[in-house]
C-alpha cells in the first residue's frame, strides 16, 4: 500500500474570510432597526424640579443666607438696599450696638483731643483736635474696618455695595461725612442729632453719614 495520504477533495470547506479592514463589524451584524428604546421612554417634560426651586439670584436673599465668601472671609452682599437682619450671615448691627461703639470711641478722641487743644488753645488746637479725630478713624477703619469701640461692643464697617471692607480713602469720606454734619452754622447740633438717631426708623439701620459714604455697620 502505498503511503502518500490522500488528497482532500475538492468540496472541503474553506477557511472563514478575513474581516473587513478596520476592524469594524460586517455589514447586518448591526441591531435591526426599531430596536432602541422608543422615543417617550425618556423623563416626560415637567418631571425636573420647577424653576424657582433653587436659591433665586440677587433679590431672593433670605435672612441668615449667608452668601458666597469673597476673599478675605466677607460674604457676598445681598443687592443694595436689601440688607435683612438675621440669626447669621448679614446682621446689621442695632442702635444700641452703635451707640455704645461710638461712646467708646468719643472718650478716645475726646482726651486726646482735649489735650491737644490744651496745648495750644487757639484755632491751630481746634484744627489738630478734628485731624486727631480724622486719623483715628480712617486708620482703624481702613486697616480692619472697626475701632475700638467697634471691637467693644462687636460692630464692623463694610462697604454697603460689595460687602467688603472699606478702604482709606472711603473710611475718610466717612468721616468727612460727619466733619460737614457738625460744622455747618446753626443747625449743626439739629444735624448731629438726626444722624445719630437716623439708625432708629432706617431701614438698612444707617445713619446719615453711612448713606453719604455708602457704608453699612454689621454685627462682628
Amino acid at each position: 500500500m502505498s503511503s502518500t495520504p490522500p488528497e482532500e477533495p475538492w468540496d472541503s470547506p474553506q477557511e472563514p474570510p478575513a474581516p473587513p479592514p478596520g476592524g469594524y463589524p460586517p455589514p447586518g451584524s448591526y441591531p435591526p432597526p426599531g430596536s432602541y428604546p422608543p422615543p417617550g421612554s425618556y423623563p416626560p417634560p415637567g418631571s425636573y424640579p420647577p424653576p424657582g426651586s433653587y436659591p433665586p439670584p440677587g433679590g431672593g436673599w433670605q435672612q441668615g443666607w449667608p452668601g458666597p465668601v469673597q476673599p478675605g472671609g466677607y460674604p457676598t452682599p445681598p443687592p443694595l438696599g436689601q440688607w435683612q437682619q438675621g440669626p447669621a450671615g448679614w446682621q446689621l448691627a442695632g442702635w444700641w450696638h452703635r451707640v455704645g461703639a461710638t461712646i467708646v470711641d468719643g472718650l478716645i478722641v475726646g482726651i486726646i483731643a482735649i489735650v491737644v487743644y490744651l496745648g495750644f488753645r487757639n484755632v491751630t488746637g481746634v484744627i489738630l483736635a478734628y485731624l486727631v479725630q480724622a486719623v483715628y478713624l480712617t486708620a482703624m477703619l481702613g486697616q480692619r474696618g472697626q475701632t475700638v469701640g467697634n471691637m467693644a461692643v462687636g460692630t464692623r464697617v463694610v462697604d454697603a455695595r460689595t460687602g467688603g471692607p472699606i478702604s482709606y480713602g472711603k473710611a475718610l469720606g466717612r468721616w468727612g461725612a460727619q466733619f460737614v454734619l457738625q460744622i455747618i452754622p446753626l443747625v449743626d447740633l439739629v444735624l448731629v442729632l438726626l444722624d445719630y438717631l437716623w439708625p432708629l426708623w432706617d431701614a438698612q439701620n444707617q445713619t446719615l453719614h453711612d448713606k453719604m459714604a455708602g457704608t453699612v455697620v454689621l454685627r462682628a
